[in-house]
């Protein structure tokens, strides 16, 4: 009888255990599908979203400022740089604007804020969207400034031809552009790829490069590759790299923080990888994973990528990065195992019970 509830015990216990994977790739896959509806839904959302009312303004570049340079570096990937330098949206002073007449928009910085001249005329609303045009009239980047509509009489004097207005938040978002990059199989596939970023101010030297392509240096791919591995992570596949090189403008100065938007084919993401997909950030030697969410799929059927960099503007990549595991899908998550922990230890206690109950049965 003993020999009996000892294989019974056994096999209970065998049982429960095989039990948890099972059930946890099962909840895993159920929150893949909640988060991934979800996101849909969201990603529905953002065009129904409410926005301010703005004052738009087109700025074109007289001297190619505001460029947009593609540049073929192999058979299999092309690389897309953004040169944006935001110098002549700054005014000298007062005297510039007025000879500059009615149609100009100019920012000037007093006191470490940001001011937006206005030109006379026109109405002021909630919201400044300044629209940066190459010398073909294609817009390469917008900034976006939140006015304050509460200030003091002072500001609202007219200064020759314009008035001005301080600023509340200021942004330069630059302008999406789809390129076709190699992966590390040799594989083709479309990206897109763009930064969002939250200014203090700006200087009259500011200006970004953006670098859009695959390439990454050996050195920053080995720390990427040491970062993973910190994190029980293994980089598996590279889907893009967008390097922001900045003039007049630091981090944690006049650059806050920036949201990095990344759009990748779902055939490089495969399917359930959602959830390992990763934005890495470099600068100098430093490197983090940031945030990233899944935030839907785009009118092109795009999958899009959002991370958070509140340490700034560096080099970005999107990347697969698989769990490390002994055992593929079967890695223990609690976080997915909240929910059957009890129900398994309620089995176990059970059986450990009724296996008590009849060998003191068997005693007496």
């Amino acid at each position: 009888m003993k020999n009996k509830m000892f294989t019974f015990l056994v096999i209970l216990l065998i049982t429960a255990v095989l039990a948890v994977p099972i059930l946890a790739k099962q909840a895993r896959d159920q929150q893949y599908t909640q988060y991934n509806d979800s996101a849909k839904g969201k990603a529905k959302q953002l065009g129904t979203s409410a926005q301010l009312s703005a004052t738009e303004f087109n700025v074109s570049s007289g001297s190619s400022v505001f460029k947009e340079v593609r540049i073929v570096s192999s058979k299999n990937s092309e690389k897309l740089r953004h040169n944006i330098k935001m110098g002549g949206l700054l005014a000298t002073g007062t005297e510039t604007a007025a000879a500059e007449g009615a149609g100009s928009v100019k920012m000037e910085k007093s006191n470490g804020k940001m001011q937006l001249r206005v030109p006379y005329g026109l109405e002021v609303k909630e919201q400044a969207r300044i629209k940066l045009k190459d010398l073909s009239g294609e817009e390469v980047a917008e900034i976006i400034a939140d006015i304050d509509l509460s200030d003091s009489e002072e500001n609202r004097i007219e200064k020759g031809q314009a008035s001005l207005r301080s600023i509340k938040s200021l942004r330069l978002v630059s302008k999406e552009k789809q390129v076709e990059v190699a992966d590390s199989e040799g594989n083709r596939h479309r990206i897109k790829a763009n930064v969002d970023v939250s200014l203090n101010y700006m200087n009259e030297d500011s200006s970004l490069e953006i670098t859009t392509n695959n390439d990454l240096e050996e050195d920053v791919a080995a720390k990427f590759d040491e970062l993973a591995k910190k994190n029980r992570l293994r980089i598996s596949n590279r889907g893009g790299v967008m390097k922001v090189d900045k003039a007049g403008l630091k981090n944690g100065a006049e650059v806050a923080e920036a949201r990095v938007t990344f759009k990748v084919e779902p055939e490089w993401v495969g399917e359930g990888n959602i959830n390992n997909i990763r934005i890495l950030r470099y600068d100098e030697g430093y490197t983090e994973i940031l945030p990233t969410e899944f935030t839907g799929v785009d009118d092109e059927g795009l999958l899009v990528f959002e991370g958070e960099s509140g340490n700034g503007l560096s080099t970005f990549a999107v990347v697969m990065a698989d769990n490390i595991s002994n055992v593929e899908d079967t890695t223990f998550d609690f976080k997915a195992m909240k929910g059957f922990l009890l129900p398994l230890l309620i089995i176990v206690t059970v059986g450990a019970a009724f296996v008590g109950s009849m060998m003191r049965k068997e005693h007496k």
